[in-house]
């Protein structure tokens, strides 16, 4: 009869657990229907406005440069832009001039502690919302392909041991029930960002009935799933050959007595190439300098394709000037962001043409193109001068706290209170 009854009883378990294979086997491959049909059906992601502005900014200020160069109204270039005694100096340039000429020469001088000024509080914002060069480099790129963003949850697994499951490993499980994503092989999304973006979210919002059923509400509650952030290639203050590049410069300036960068500087050869093409259209007067400056930009925007990143003094400049620039920069909310409910996305970091991570606090590098705020899946990226209200609140090193004025006022002197 034991022999019998144990029999009986191995024959149910097995029974149970053939059961329970099949429903989660059932439960992945619904999670697996659904998460295509979520991308399908997901609205396209609408371009935020501070994208549009940008965009509409460097068309404004170029088109207002070549208009008042053509109508000689004296508005001056992106070199040199101002009205009367009043003077915009590009900084590298006006340090050129002034080791060119060996003297101080007082308009120089305050040009250039103005453009100093202006970088400190906006960084390398230039480089993105007014240098001619990434929409040219755009232009003549040949490569159309899209970076590949993943998606998935962490990459460490987890063993299931003797004495049961934990609850992080119910989560996991749960997790890879509900999503189709294991927690040891991140699952690869399609090469586009935004498709990318929209089945990171779906398979997140597909493993949540799952998670809920087995306790685990939210990865960002238990905090075992949160994933720390990816990190960029050029987080922090680089010391590379563009500064090398600015030594040379302002050195080669001094011996040769005029600015030398300058002749080969991008921006001013880009104004100087359309100058060029409409005296040759409209005042039937065409040179040899047409020639010259586009050949000389086509080397720097299509040979030298790390021009940005490689051998411009003046993101160089700008990038040791504005290391703590505080205006509009980008902001990540962490309650928003995928990574702390364990989704491993990378598309912010993926899809910034700097290669920084918006969660690092050292952007020296950002160029504040919202790049990575028109990327995010979750909308968790802003470009702010300030924390919100709420959120400098729930931070207590944000604002003083009572307690702490009261201290103050507790360890007073005895002999400074009045008797």
């Amino acid at each position: 009869m034991n022999k019998e009854t144990r029999a009986e009883e191995t024959a149910a378990a097995a029974v149970e657990a053939e059961t329970a294979v099949e429903a989660v086997a059932t439960g992945a491959e619904d999670a697996a229907a659904v998460a295509p049909k979520a991308v399908e059906k997901a609205p396209k992601k609408k371009r935020p406005t501070i994208v549009k502005v940008r965009r509409s900014a460097v068309l404004i200020i170029f088109a207002s440069v070549v208009l008042g160069l053509l109508l000689s109204n004296g508005w001056g270039t992106l070199s040199a832009m101002g009205y009367g005694a009043i003077t915009y100096l590009c900084p590298v340039g006006a340090l050129e001039t002034l080791f060119a000429s060996h003297t101080l020469i007082p308009r120089v001088v305050i040009a250039l502690v103005v453009a100093l000024v202006v970088i400190a509080l906006l960084g390398r914002m230039f480089c993105a919302w007014a240098c001619p060069v990434p929409p040219l480099r755009r232009l003549f790129r040949s490569d159309k392909k899209k970076p590949t963003a993943k998606a998935g949850h962490g990459s460490e697994a987890t063993v299931t041991g003797a004495e049961g499951p934990t609850s992080d490993e119910t989560c996991a499980a749960a997790e890879g029930a509900g999503g189709g994503v294991t927690s040891g092989a991140p699952a690869a999304l399609p090469a586009t960002e935004a498709g990318a973006a929209t089945e990171a979210m779906a398979t997140h919002a597909a493993s949540a009935p799952a998670m809920a059923s087995s306790g685990c509400h939210s990865c960002s509650t238990c905090g075992s799933c949160k994933l720390p952030p990816v990190g960029g290639k050029r987080d922090g203050l680089q010391i590379d050959s563009r500064h090398g590049v600015l030594a040379g410069a302002v050195i080669s300036s001094a011996i040769c007595g005029f600015p030398v960068f300058c002749l080969v500087c991008p921006v001013g050869l880009t104004i100087a190439l359309v100058v060029c093409l409409f005296r040759a259209i409209f005042q039937q007067d065409p040179t040899v300098s047409i020639l010259v400056f586009a050949a000389i930009l086509l080397v720097e925007v299509v040979f030298f394709r790390k021009w940005c990143h490689k051998f411009c003094p003046i993101g160089a400049l700008m990038s040791l000037v504005g290391a703590k620039a505080p205006v509009l920069k980008p902001q990540v909310d962490e309650e928003k962001c995928l990574r702390s409910h364990g989704i491993d996305c990378k598309v912010c970091v993926q899809s910034c043409p700097e290669e920084l991570d918006p969660h690092s606090a050292r952007l020296s590098e950002c160029t504040r193109c919202a790049e990575c705020v028109q990327a995010c899946p979750a909308g968790a990226i802003k470009l702010r001068t300030r924390k919100p209200v709420a959120e400098r609140v729930a931070d207590p090193a944000a604002m003083p706290s009572r307690e702490g004025r009261g201290a103050e006022v507790l360890e007073l002197p005895e002999d400074a209170l009045p008797e």
